[in-house]
């Protein structure tokens, strides 16, 4: 798993604990665990927007839908909405790395 995916695991895993209450502040602060505070890899804006996003329409378990991105519009979070639909069209897809 990528380090935004750690992140992002990370992230639900503080919320769930309670450690803190939004998406947001849990990817700010597993991004800054993983990467470092003000890092270039904390700061990146397109897995976090993805994440966001997910969360936003509440395909994270545990989180509800809300609004959680400044942005308006986010091609990440259209990207990773395409990413889940086409998952539960084709399960079988998570059991092959190279599809």
């Amino acid at each position: 798993m990528s380090k935004y995916g750690q992140a992002a695991v990370k992230a639900v895993e503080l919320i769930n604990s309670k450690v803190v209450e939004s998406p947001i502040k849990a990817w700010e602060r597993s991004t800054a665990e993983l990467f470092g505070s003000g890092s270039w890899g904390q700061k990146k804006v397109c897995p976090k927007n993805a994440f966001l996003g997910l969360c936003e329409e509440g395909l994270v378990k545990n989180i509800p839908r809300g609004i959680y991105n400044s942005r308006e519009t986010s091609k990440n979070k259209d990207y990773a909405i395409n990413a889940v639909n086409i998952v539960r069209e084709h399960p079988n897809l998570l059991n092959d790395i190279n599809k």
